[in-house]
């Protein structure tokens, strides 16, 4: 940065420092400002540039874990049900290992609140990253 005549370096290595006068020194306080809000509205531009398909790319991701859950909790009467004969199995004494019903508890009860959480929490990173920007 070029700050003028305020300091001179001579070849012997001493610093001399000469006064400036204020309409001087409110010059060089306005380029370093000027300067400083130019970096700061890159910056700011490079963020929304590298971020927003970072959002796009989330509320994709949101939008398919809200279909997924919505497509199992069609069945989740169903799953309640298959939930329901697993217990009742297990009660009267069969072993996990032959119950044939968990994978349906699984897929009809677990993963529906599984998805429907997963969405929550992918469209509050989203929305935090899209309000930073």
């Amino acid at each position: 940065m070029n700050w003028g005549s305020a300091v001179k370096k001579p070849y012997n290595g001493e610093i001399v420092i000469n006064k400036i006068s204020d309409e001087q020194t409110r010059a060089i306080l306005a380029r370093v400002d000027a300067q400083y809000k130019k970096k700061e509205r890159n910056i700011k531009m490079a963020k929304k540039i590298m971020l927003s398909p970072v959002v796009i790319a989330l509320r994709v991701f949101a939008l398919i874990s809200k279909c997924i859950g919505y497509v199992t909790a069609v069945f989740f009467p169903l799953g309640v049900f298959f939930t329901f004969q697993t217990v009742s199995q297990l009660r009267n004494g069969v072993p996990f290992s032959e119950v044939y019903q968990t994978v349906f508890v699984l897929m009809f009860v677990i993963i529906p609140f599984a998805a429907f959480t997963v969405n929550a929490i992918i469209n509050a990173i989203a929305d935090n990253i899209r309000d930073r920007v």
